[in-house]
């Protein structure tokens, strides 16, 4: 019987190479498996600033063509979403929209269609109208990729309140979307019991973010019910200001941090 790594181990050792690109992709051809964990450290800072040579535009689109082209015998080779929202896809999990321009209303047609089974949704261009097609039909999500207009409040707790099993959100902070001091006080407030991870991308140079802001957030988090470790995921560019003291904040409340990043582009600042 061939060896196999348990999947914790997995993870932690591919982990180890997030900042090794080239390897990491040639870890997407291994299994399954290993894509799909590979795919998920690729993105885990996904900025919006790339290359698109790495990532074609249309490259989930082709993906779910692939995929179901027999089920759906009359769905051409060169189909786009304007066909695809309106087909069921009822074992549909994870869907990634990156670069990939879908017209909104598209998008909501189709999340009416397959959002019930999605476990894992990533959008890259988003609205108000879509985060709340994503409240509404997409109960059993578990990770999200999007962002939150600035009047989008409500709807982020709308979010939290009708996808119970939500436990990752990755979003964007910068001028046109919600700040991240806020999304902390709305996570702790109202994301689901089993809710463990935040994974913040700060473009803003008007963002701010200080001991005090973490402090208050961590001390919300210890007063929850379930106490679930969370994982706090900070990545930001040179336009942010930084003022943390982070040997204060690990010391003090290291019993309900299960990591603990601060990324500067691509570099790492701090890991715990």
């Amino acid at each position: 019987m061939a060896f196999q790594l348990p999947i914790d181990c997995l993870i932690k050792i591919l982990e180890c190479l997030e900042d090794d690109k080239v390897t990491l992709y040639s870890c997407l051809l291994v299994n399954r498996l290993w894509c799909r964990i590979s795919v998920e450290i690729l993105w885990s800072f996904y900025n919006g600033i790339y290359d698109e040579t790495y990532i074609p535009n249309i490259l989930i689109t082709e993906e779910i063509l692939k995929m179901f082209m027999k089920q759906t015998p009359s769905l051409k080779r060169n189909a786009d979403f304007k066909e695809l929202q309106h087909i069921t896809f009822p074992h549909l999990q994870i869907l990634k929209l990156v670069n990939c321009p879908v017209e909104v209303n598209m998008l909501i047609n189709f999340l009416e269609n397959n959002g019930k089974s999605l476990k894992e949704l990533y959008v890259n261009e988003c609205n108000n109208s879509l985060n709340l097609a994503i409240a509404e039909f997409c109960p059993n999500l578990k990770s999200l990729y999007t962002k939150f207009p600035k009047n989008g409040t409500e709807i982020l707790e709308a979010i939290f309140k009708n996808c119970q099993q939500l436990n990752s959100i990755k979003t964007i902070c910068d001028d046109s979307y919600i700040g991240g001091k806020i999304i902390l006080e709305i996570v702790v407030k109202y994301s689901p019991k089993n809710f463990r991870e935040l994974k913040l991308l700060i473009l803003s140079s008007h963002e701010k973010l200080s001991s005090e802001d973490l402090q208050l957030f961590f001390t919300g988090w210890e007063a929850r019910i379930p106490q679930n470790p969370i994982s706090l995921i900070i990545s930001y560019d040179n336009s942010f200001e930084i003022d943390i003291n982070i040997d204060e904040i690990i010391t003090k409340y290291k019993k309900i941090i299960k990591k603990f990043k601060i990324k500067k582009k691509y570099f790492l600042i701090y890991s715990f």
